[in-house]
């Protein structure tokens, strides 16, 4: 399995940066300018001032209680003083202490904000960028995991294959076959064969005609679930007994048909040899219109006759 270079895995496009360390030139900027997903104008200047102010009070060390309860303090210790000293001295001891508090302070404060505000729209995007590589990475780890899986179903399914093709091809009737008391279901390895190679086929229509008892409704699940799988479009029809009868000059009596019976309108079709083709990797061949008696029910269909019982 190979990823393109620009594949869209979940939300994110998978981007190939050459380095994964975050270094501050115009090619690493303009990298991200260009291929990172843009910030609409009002959000993005308010995402820069909230960066700014957040790095101003963590330079500082300053929290929202700390400043408040600062601010209650020196109001306390302004209203005790005027209560002591009276009002006029209490407004001069206000103007020192803005002049020698209040002011550096705000001053100082009000350069660091501006300085970070600055400096944020490239410590956003700077984020942005290691997110961007963390994901890059994330994606990088999942296609090799997945290419992993890959290549260890394909040699499951080659060694599969293999074990199948030593076997010997089970025998079915072409037309009528006696019961045997073996039951012909199929194995697991089997099943994956017959799904792989129906996919083939895949937006193809068959129906499925189940005839018998619980043998032949066991086979005929396997049967479907394979096409299932494969992406065929199925419709099932159930009969429990199908009672054929001949009469002629040269005798009659009822015909006893048992195995897998392919009745196609169009033999020669790509979805039929697809069928065909198909059992007979999986080991279980399939009779192609290799019955008289039995009738089609659309374009392609399959008969599955087994445990069929007179009533």
């Amino acid at each position: 399995m190979i990823f393109p270079r620009n594949a869209v895995i979940g939300n994110s496009d998978v981007l190939q940066p050459a380095s994964v360390s975050i270094v501050f030139d115009p090619w690493s900027l303009g990298y991200i300018l260009r291929r990172m997903q843009p910030l609409r104008f009002w959000p993005f200047i308010w995402r820069c001032i909230d960066r700014a102010a957040t790095d101003t009070k963590n330079f500082a060390g300053w929290d929202i209680k700390t400043v408040l309860i600062g601010i209650i303090l020196a109001a306390l210790g302004f209203f005790i003083f005027w209560r002591i000293k009276g009002l006029p001295e209490t407004r001069a001891e206000i103007s020192k202490y803005f002049l020698l508090i209040a002011a550096p302070a705000t001053l100082f404060a009000s350069g660091l904000m501006l300085f970070n505000l600055f400096r944020a729209p490239y410590l956003i995007y700077i984020a942005e960028y290691a997110k961007a590589q963390g994901r890059v990475e994330n994606a990088e780890e999942g296609k090799a995991s997945a290419e992993d899986a890959m290549q260890t179903a394909d040699a499951k399914v080659r060694a599969l294959e293999k074990q199948l093709a030593e076997r010997p091809a089970s025998s079915h009737s072409q037309q009528t076959v006696a019961p045997s008391g073996q039951s012909p279901l199929f194995s697991g390895a089997e099943k994956i064969v017959l799904t792989n190679w129906l996919k083939e086929g895949h937006g193809n229509a068959i129906r499925i005609v189940t005839v018998g008892g619980t043998e032949a409704s066991a086979i005929s699940s396997q049967i479907q679930e394979a096409f299932g799988n494969a992406g065929w479009t199925i419709q099932n029809d159930i009969i429990g007994s199908l009672n054929i009868t001949v009469v002629g000059g040269g005798g009659g009596g009822r015909v006893e048909v048992r195995g897998l019976y392919l009745i196609a309108v169009y033999p020669e079709g790509a979805a039929v040899r697809t069928i065909v083709s198909s059992f007979e990797q999986a080991k279980h061949p399939v009779s192609l219109n290799g019955s008289t008696v039995l009738r089609p029910r659309g374009d392609i269909t399959l008969y599955v006759i087994f445990g069929n019982q007179e009533r």
